[in-house]
């Protein structure tokens, strides 16, 4: 008796049959030090845990759904009742947490919050109310940016907002399938399901096994190269993935069966398929037509056959151009995109390259390089820029040019100057002409009535059917060089606005 506390005297080998007597005097019992702790708690029945800041964080219990929990710091082994917090509203549940940069993000179904710096000192901030997860498998822990899956599409967070990766496969939250190959269809995710939904990554690849169409359970699996954003899949579906360390084995599960997702160049033996599409690209001119004529690309492919073909105008699901059936060797190929007239090129509005290979060795694709003209928009007038270079003299003005790609139409060409005395523009001639024949570009000439005499100039050209606008030329000479034998000269201003 004596003391305030529980204090451990001694060490037995065996607790069951010894009779222990304890003939400790109390001064050497305090002495020794040694109390044992009455504020250890259960462990609570957590959804998750994790380490940050030196202890052991849970969260997540079903009686506490939207509570954090933590361990003293350095004693990984006990809880107690003081060392937790509830996160936000009480019915929303917590579903993963992390660390980013020194601070804990704790994940809930509509809601990220942070913990900032030691959990004892309670600083908890809400970040953002726009991220929500379906479930705790629906992201990718333990990365400076941590990929996740949304009802809105895939995203990766860096702590302070979300960037989205999944723009090429975003038809897949909206009923949508998605070719990333030919033929290949990632059905449209089965939302209703999308709690199965997992997510992992390895070696800067990207993996989510979804439910596809119909199906209540994994189905298909999308990987997303973290690198350039593009993406790929597997008909397989898997019910849980982990990468096992840095430089350890990729496992996935089937059920109860795991398997490791092998890293060698065969698959047994026999050549593994190998599929690779870019997103569709509009070449900086989405509402612009291109004429497409080749591409370039740089390969290292030894002895391996790939072949190269050309998706067009959005169509997934039509028959691709085959450029190559069996590029292979090393080096540089160009590779035309029409294959009659190369010189002609395609008509495209935005293009896809899709690569397909059996392989049995690493390939390497350097570079892919398009060689492209831009159209202009097509439009029912286009009206020029005031050519001002020219208004420290007088200019007479005897015919005009204009050059258009055009179908059946009647056009009007209009020319507007300032006249001899300087001051505001005004139209000076309107010639008609009629286009005829299919759709071409071509150059047409005009005389105008009379001389026409300015210091500024503008054109325009209005159609009765839409076209495509390319230059309009005012042939002009100097006043008053009226030499015999004085040489015209052809004076261009660039399209600025286009209307209809």
């Amino acid at each position: 008796g004596g003391l305030e506390a529980a204090y451990r005297v001694d060490t037995i080998a065996d607790n069951v049959t010894t009779t222990y007597t304890d003939n400790i005097q109390n001064e050497i019992v305090l002495s020794l030090g040694i109390e044992a702790p009455t504020d250890r708690e259960e462990p609570p029945a957590a959804r998750g845990v994790c380490h940050y800041y030196g202890r052991l964080i849970a969260w997540s219990s079903a009686e506490y759904p939207n509570k954090l929990f933590w361990t003293p710091a350095g004693r990984f082994y006990y809880f107690r009742s003081e060392d937790e917090m509830p996160v936000g509203d009480f019915y929303e549940h917590i579903l993963a947490c992390s660390e980013i940069s020194g601070s804990l993000y704790i994940f809930k179904e509509r809601s990220v919050w942070r913990l900032v710096g030691d959990p004892d000192n309670r600083n908890l901030e809400l970040v953002t109310t726009e991220i929500g997860l379906p479930s705790e498998k629906a992201i990718a822990l333990g990365r400076v940016v941590i990929p996740y899956l949304s009802r809105k599409g895939v995203y990766g967070f860096n702590g302070d907002r979300p960037e989205k990766y999944s723009e090429m496969i975003d038809p897949l939250f909206n009923g949508e399938g998605v070719v990333t190959g030919t033929g290949d269809v990632l059905e449209s995710i089965n939302l209703q399901h999308l709690e199965k939904a997992v997510l992992e990554v390895s070696d800067n690849f990207l993996f989510i096994s979804m439910p596809g169409g119909a199906a209540t359970a994994n189905s298909q699996t999308a990987i997303c190269d973290l690198r350039t954003l593009d993406w790929v899949h597997m008909d397989l579906g898997f019910t849980a993935m982990s990468q096992e360390g840095v430089s350890g084995a990729y496992v996935v599960a089937v059920g109860p069966d795991l398997f490791y997702m092998e890293n060698g160049q065969t698959d047994d033996g026999n050549p593994i398929p190998f599929t690779w599409q870019s997103s569709f690209k509009t070449f900086g001119a989405p509402d612009n037509d291109k004429q497409l004529f080749e591409y370039r690309i740089r390969h290292t492919l030894g002895a391996q056959t790939m072949s190269v073909k050309l998706l067009i105008n959005e169509d997934v699901l039509g028959t691709p151009i085959t450029l190559a059936a069996a590029l292979t060797g090393n080096g540089e190929t160009r590779l035309p995109v029409n294959l009659t007239t190369k010189e002609d090129g395609l008509l495209v509005r935005s293009a896809s390259i899709l690569l397909e290979a059996d392989l049995t060795a690493e390939i390497e694709i350097e570079e892919i390089a398009a060689s492209f003209f831009v159209h202009p928009r097509k439009t029912l007038n286009y009206v020029t820029e005031v050519l001002n270079e020219l208004q420290n003299s007088v200019w007479e003005a005897r015919q005009i040019q204009v050059e258009v790609d055009a179908g059946a139409a009647n056009l009007s060409l209009i020319l507007r100057t300032d006249g001899a005395a300087a001051g505001d523009i005004s139209t000076v001639e309107t010639l008609a002409h009629t286009v005829t024949g299919t759709v071409g570009r071509r150059t047409i000439p005009k005389m105008l009535t009379d001389i026409r005499v300015g210091r500024l100039w503008q054109g325009s050209v209005q159609s009765t059917a839409e076209l495509r606008g390319y230059s309009f030329q005012v042939e002009m000479r100097r006043v008053p060089v009226y030499l015999e034998g004085a040489k015209s000269q052809y004076f261009e201003t660039g399209i600025i606005s286009l209307g209809g």
